[in-house]
């Protein structure tokens, strides 16, 4: 880890600001976000449709639409959050497949986000979280909200290009990605 030591400058329920003791480079302190590690899934149904969250997000002023994403929780794996942010946020339940742990922000913040893929009946076993709306849309459409600039999470982009790699498949072109997933 690092030999940087840091104190709390600031802190949130959702995360705290961490200033270096030492400055760091430029006799300038160095700031950094901590906060719980979070977990990322790309969720599709057995339609061929990507389940995303749409939803209102203060910090930009509008509603965004997202793969299903959210912290995890003290004493709870990433497979353990997956499940339980899919089904609080989406109201389904899924099969998971892990695609790694990474880092989004490596030079200003300090949690891994756990990315997934899942696979859902869609059949609702809940209501999702009040403020989120389940959007479908179909899993070749899905070009059509990245080039629209909809879909603006850099992470979903991520996860897409893993799929891709670990499957050796196109996931936004090749038909029936789904048998070549979950064999």
């Amino acid at each position: 880890m690092s030999d940087i030591k840091f104190a709390n400058a600031f802190e949130t329920p959702f995360f705290i600001v961490e200033k270096s003791l030492e400055n760091y480079s430029d006799n300038i302190p160095y700031f950094r976000i901590n906060t719980n590690d979070s977990i990322i899934c790309c969720l599709l149904d057995k339609d061929d449709n990507l389940l995303l969250a749409e939803q209102f997000r203060p910090n930009l002023g509008y509603k965004t639409i997202e793969f299903p994403a959210g912290g995890i929780e003290s004493e709870e794996t990433p497979l353990d959050a997956a499940i339980r942010e899919i089904r609080e946020e989406m109201g389904v339940e899924c099969q998971l497949i892990p695609l790694g742990s990474f880092r989004l922000m490596m030079n200003r913040t300090i949690n891994k986000e756990h990315l997934f893929i899942g696979l859902t009946s869609g059949e609702l076993i809940g209501q999702g979280e009040q403020g989120i709306k389940t959007r479908a849309i179909p899993r070749k459409k899905l070009i059509n909200a990245i080039d629209g600039n909809e879909l603006e999470q850099l992470a979903a982009l991520g996860i897409i290009q893993l799929i891709n790699l670990k499957f050796g498949i196109n996931f936004l072109s090749d038909d029936k990605v789904i048998n070549k997933i979950w064999k």
